[in-house]
This record gives C-alpha cells, structure tokens and sequence, in this order.
C-alpha cells in the first residue's frame, strides 16, 4: 500500500493526479484542498478530502497541518509520497510594473503572494509531513514548479513574463535541493508539468490570444510544440517520473519528460 499527500487537489492537475491514482485500491490518497465546495471529482473510497484552507496565511496554514499530520498518522502511520502542487500564479515582467499603474506597490505584492504559498507553502508543508515521511520504506517529496523558472530556457525563449511567478519557482528548485542534500534517505524533487490547461471552462478570446501567442515565443525554443496538454496527460507524465525517481536524481529539476525537455 502506499500513501500520498496531494495539496491543490480540489482540480486541475492535483486533482487529475488524485483520480489516476485512486484507481489503484491499494493506494491511499489525502487530498489536501482550501475548500471542498472547489472539488470538481468524486472522490474514491481510497480517497480523504481534506480542507486546509488558505496557504497564503503561513502560521495559519502550519497549525492547519499540524492537525493535519495527527490524522494522516492515525488513518495511515506513513507518508510514502508528498506532492507540493497547490500555487498561485501572479504577476507580469518587470517593464509591464514600470509602466503600469501602482508599479512597484504592484510588484511587491505580487512578489509576496507568489512567496507565501509557491515557496513557504511548500516548505511549510515539507516540514509538517517530514516526520511520516522518513516512516516510509521509499519517501519521495515533489514540488511541482514550472520550466519558467529554469535560467536557460528563459534565455533562449526571451521570455520576460511572470516574473514574480518564476522568481517564486526558481527558488523553490532550490529549497528542493537544499532538503535533498539534509535528508539523503527522502527523494526530493521539483518538477515542470508542462504547457497546462487547467482551466475547467471553454477559454474566452483574450485567453485564446495569450495562449497563441505564448506558443509562439515557446516555438522559438522547440519548433515541435504543438501547444496545451490536459491535466490528464500531465498527471499521468508526472505520476510516471515521481514513480520511476531515482536516488541520483533526488534534488534535481525535471520536466514531466523526466528531462529537460520543458515543453
């Protein structure tokens, strides 16, 4: 039997990734989400929603989890995957706070949202479930994060967009590296889920444009990129990498590829 913690499970790719892996009875999934009204599944028997709340809020969100633990210990003893996938996306390049209204007010806030839960949600939540963690016989921790955060494709795509948003991940890449290297016997890893849509409803024109246009500018990095997957066919790229982690790849930063390869 093994047991998974997911955060940000109500939809998108964590709830994709709760459904894919409930299929297995053997599984045991918590499924950690800020409001069970957001849920856009019904959850298995082997399934146990959790509402934590706002991540945004860290003292809030780490006596949330603290109960969290105790009832994950009591149902399960044992953590033997954690997967960081709830996170916010905000904020624009760093010309578009120049020139817009608010300018650095908008900046600054924008950068603290995007810390407090993509960076110290993520630690916060790699402490609470550290002890289950190290029960496990194989404990893996994953982070997911995104290849906007990655210095090299950023340079060859010229892509100055979502720069709170990518500042956020890059260091999360390395909050998995610095807990990789303190806990040798847990597998840590950060990892891209790809170019995903996960929006539960049809995209409006304005959407449709930033979609055509983003594919463009990622065209000039891989003229192959066809554009949007599912969350489906996210979750299960990423499921099969976090599956197949070895130790030699704990700390390191991998797309659902299992590479490089962002896109």
């Amino acid at each position: 039997m093994s047991v998974y913690v997911i955060t940000g499970a109500a939809r998108g790719i964590g709830a994709a990734m709760v459904q894919q892996l409930s299929a297995e009875s053997s599984n045991t999934i918590f499924a950690l989400v800020r409001s069970k009204s957001t849920l856009i599944y019904t959850p298995a028997s082997n399934v146990h929603v959790v509402e934590i709340g706002e991540i945004g809020d860290s003292e809030s969100y780490a006596s949330t989890l603290e109960k969290v633990v105790k009832d994950v210990e009591t149902k399960a003893n044992k953590v033997d995957v954690l997967i960081n996938n709830a996170g916010v996306m905000h904020g624009d390049s760093p010309r578009g706070y120049v020139e817009g209204d608010g300018k650095l007010k908008q900046f600054l806030k924008d950068m603290n949202e995007n810390w407090e839960v993509n960076v110290l949600g993520a630690n916060i939540t790699i402490f609470a479930f550290l002890p289950l963690l190290l029960k496990s016989s194989d404990p893996k921790a994953v982070t997911l994060s995104t290849g906007l955060a990655d210095l090299e494709f950023t340079r060859a795509a010229r892509f100055a967009a979502t720069a709170p948003y990518s500042i956020s991940k890059a260091a999360t890449n390395m909050l998995t590296a610095k807990w990789a290297y303190a806990y040798p016997e847990i597998k840590f890893l950060s990892l891209s889920p790809g170019y995903v849509d996960s929006l539960t409803r049809e995209r409006n024109d304005q959407e449709k444009a930033i979609d055509a246009y983003l594919v463009g500018e990622f065209r000039k990095v891989k003229p192959t990129f066809n554009g949007l997957i599912t969350t489906k066919e996210s979750a299960e790229a990423c499921l099969d990498v976090i599956h197949h982690l070895t130790r030699e790849q704990s700390g390191d930063f991998l797309s659902h590829h299992g590479s490089k390869d962002w896109l």
